[in-house]
């Protein structure tokens, strides 16, 4: 079983004015605290018969502390509002959104994939 794993996760968050946003959050899970930290994950879009897009997200929205003292899941979110346009022109072709995480040793973790239709919902 692996011990340190990388799981992606989206919501739709409602500002009061009713706005509408799509918030994804990278959870990294450390069973054994064997790694005391990890870089920002960098995202990856895969198509079909297309090249992969790399982007990064910058300003976190919500960042509990990714030094694994205490918990064993350490969640780190980010608003889309910047990919949401890029992310729409992929409706409906089949691409996929996922995480990519290193810890300090270059160990390379990569999370499940998210549909990107899904955002459209």
């Amino acid at each position: 079983m692996e011990k340190t794993k990388v799981s992606l996760t989206s919501f739709k968050e409602f500002s009061p004015d009713e706005i509408p946003s799509w918030v994804i959050n990278v959870i990294i899970s450390d069973t054994d605290k064997e790694y005391s930290k990890f870089s920002e994950p960098i995202f990856e879009i895969l198509q079909p018969r297309a090249e992969k897009t790399i982007f990064e997200l910058k300003n976190p929205v919500h960042v509990r502390d990714v030094s694994f003292i205490e918990e064993d899941k350490d969640t780190i979110s980010y608003h889309l509002w910047d990919k949401i346009n890029e992310l729409a022109r992929l409706k409906g072709k089949g691409a996929t959104l996922r995480a990519v995480v290193k810890d300090l040793y270059g160990n390379e973790y990569t999370s499940n994939e998210i549909n990107i239709d899904d955002f459209f919902i």
